[in-house]
């Protein structure tokens, strides 16, 4: 730290401040809603925090989808969706026990029951092998996890390319009129293209060429799902 910035602590705690809300910002542009809906017993998913912005990849304005939009793209399927496991609890190397905290396992549960309750078609469910991941694909509910490497936090074999083999399978076109969903972790890559960070519970929305690329359209939050339900209600 140079001597300018021990004079001067205040200017360093606003640049904190502004860069922490422009995270803030540039995370929240690419959720559901532009604003929050007030939904009665709304319970806040368990959240690592804005400690960091969470804006890999970027999602384009120009394609990005919301609110209905985002809610009639979604049932017409052909999606990919591509979800972080929700709050880790005790970790065990063998999945005899619960992987998830308390809060975790109900927010899977929810994020399950939004999807089957806003009938959005799910295909196929795969998921990294990491307990708390499969828990976290077993407790949504939507169809027995196919377990895959390709989408774990750590590569098999320690060589594999783990960023090009998301990206072959977020390029994968689903089954006609379903989306997939992949269940898998916060992960970087080789290069910045191939970064996915998300909250516990968030799911990116792509959509597949099948030609090895993907766009991402959508950022929904766990609890963002109650903004999507409160849509179908209107």
């Amino acid at each position: 730290m140079d001597t300018q910035q021990l004079k001067k602590p205040i200017c360093s705690d606003w640049i904190f401040a502004s860069w922490l809300a422009f995270a803030w910002a540039a995370s929240a542009s690419s959720s559901t809603a532009a604003e929050t809906v007030h939904v009665p017993n709304r319970v806040a998913a368990a959240s690592e925090g804005m400690t960091r912005p969470y804006t890999h990849p970027m999602i384009d304005d120009a394609v990005a989808l919301r609110g209905a939009a985002l809610l009639s793209a979604l049932r017409q399927g052909g999606l990919v969706l591509f979800m972080r496991h929700t709050q880790t609890g005790t970790v065990t190397a063998q999945c005899n026990m619960l992987n998830l905290s308390t809060a975790g396992e109900r927010d899977a549960r929810f994020v399950g029951d939004s999807i089957r309750k806003l009938r959005v078609p799910i295909g196929r469910v795969l998921s990294s092998p990491v307990c708390r991941v499969s828990d976290t694909a077993r407790l949504l509910g939507l169809g027995e996890p196919e377990l895959t490497s390709d989408l774990s936090n750590i590569p098999v074999p320690p060589d594999a390319d783990l960023g090009a083999a998301r990206a072959r399978r977020l390029s994968e076109m689903p089954a006609r009129a379903t989306n997939t969903l992949m269940v898998s972790h916060m992960q970087s890559g080789k290069s910045q293209d191939q970064w996915l960070h998300l909250d516990f519970g968030e799911i990116i929305v792509f959509r597949p060429d099948a030609k090895g690329q993907s766009i991402a359209l959508a950022r929904i939050r766990a609890d963002d799902w109650y903004d999507l339900m409160a849509i179908e209600q209107k």
